[in-house]
């Protein structure tokens, strides 16, 4: 087992829930990259499924949602202390204002668990 490195600073994640501004670095497929202002370096992920609330099962676009260098306001959903990961959401907070939409969780966790009873329900279910 490899050592962490002592050039990089200790990993200090932003406090979970907390809404921050970041700057995209990079656009994927399955979502885009923001480099938070408060953490200068560190990325966090904001899942295509957390760019804005479409309706269950219809896929975003995130070229068209976001662009590289673009200013967009995050909440903190889940951090990773041992792989240094930040998950992010855009879709709980008003990208004018930096408000939070859902500041008691209510919206995140009825949706994770919808998530969790449909993994539970047996594969993949449904379809036409």
């Amino acid at each position: 087992g490899g050592g962490g490195g002592g050039r990089n600073a200790p990993f200090e994640p932003p406090p979970i829930f907390s809404v921050q501004q970041g700057v995209v670095k990079r656009v994927a497929d399955f979502g885009a990259f923001v480099e938070l202002e408060t953490n200068r370096g560190k990325w966090g992920l904001v899942h295509f499924s957390q760019m804005r609330d479409v309706p269950q099962g219809e896929k975003v676009d995130v070229s068209e949602e976001v662009s590289v260098d673009d200013e967009v306001w995050v909440k903190v959903m889940s951090v990773d202390v041992e792989q240094q990961r930040i998950s992010l959401s855009m879709k709980y907070v008003d990208q004018d204002t930096g408000a939070d939409k859902d500041p008691f969780q209510l919206k995140s966790e009825a949706e994770k668990e919808k998530e969790d009873a449909r993994r539970q329900g047996g594969g993949r279910g449904g379809g036409k």
